[in-house]
């Protein structure tokens, strides 16, 4: 959770690089009015490494500009899931952030439980892992117990497929790296973390094992979900799972919902 980049962006057969459009501008000549007008944005773009996030729920909190999209640091990520996060999460909740990426809404989850409450942000890739521990040590977000894992339907070892934006990798049988998996519901009978009163999830397509295996949590504790859906398969397997455990679901953007139980 985080936008908007509205979960990552994506490579198509029409994706140009980064640089097409300074190869462009470089034909233009800075002394002429179009050159001067076309370079404008230009001096929006950060300079430095760590800017202040501008606007929404996490103003003033500190981010590592090189971690995902413009919307981070500029707070208009995801701008109708963070409004449900800010506006749901309370103080002294336990919230489980369930593909963490670089950790926009542990920050804002943070924020919203206080020191009173905890976060666990679950994160299986390295690149994002590093920026989501930077940015926790940059706000003195002490709350945040990180999990360096993928949650599943089951704890053990799986193969994932990291993604060069850092947003779309996932679970996947031709994963060119193995990665720890873990069970929310093992974790929290083991004692690990406590149960979660919030969960956000979103896991590029592998949402419903997450669901299967955090089933003791929905059906004993019945967390309040923040879910991110990219596909319709998947889509329709969470919401009648969710539907049989009497969640109402509502969605909020094209791709996500929040679920919470009658």
């Amino acid at each position: 959770m985080p936008a908007s980049h509205a979960h990552g962006p994506r490579v198509s057969r029409t994706y140009r690089s980064p640089l097409w459009f300074t190869r462009i501008l470089a034909r233009i000549p800075s002394s002429t009015f179009l050159g001067r007008v076309a370079r404008l944005p230009l001096r929006f773009i950060p300079q430095r490494p760590v800017e202040t996030i501008r606007s929404g729920p996490l103003r003033g909190h500190h981010w590592v500009v090189a971690s995902g999209v413009h919307g981070y640091w500029l707070g208009t990520y995801e701008g109708e899931m963070q409004y449900a996060v800010a506006h749901t999460v309370a103080p002294g909740g336990v919230f489980f952030d369930v593909g963490a990426h670089a950790g926009y809404y542990s920050l804002l989850a943070a924020a919203l439980v206080t020191a009173a409450g905890r976060v666990a942000a679950f994160e299986p890739d390295a690149r994002n892992i590093g920026h989501l521990k930077e940015h926790l040590r940059l706000n003195d977000a002490g709350n945040v117990a990180v999990i360096e894992a993928a949650v599943a339907d089951r704890s053990g070892h799986a193969r994932f497929a990291p993604e060069a934006s850092g947003f779309g990798g996932a679970l996947s049988e031709t994963g060119a790296i193995d990665v720890a998996t873990v069970s929310l519901d093992d974790l929290v009978d083991a004692g690990r973390l406590p149960a979660p009163h919030y969960l956000k999830i979103d896991v590029e397509g592998a949402e419903f094992r997450v669901l299967r295996g955090a089933r003791k949590i929905l059906e004993a504790v019945r967390p309040t979900i923040f879910l991110a859906v990219h596909d319709s398969e998947a889509a329709a397997l969470c919401q009648g799972a969710l539907t049989a455990l009497g969640y109402a679901i509502r969605p909020i953007a094209r791709d996500a919902l929040v679920c919470m139980p009658w």
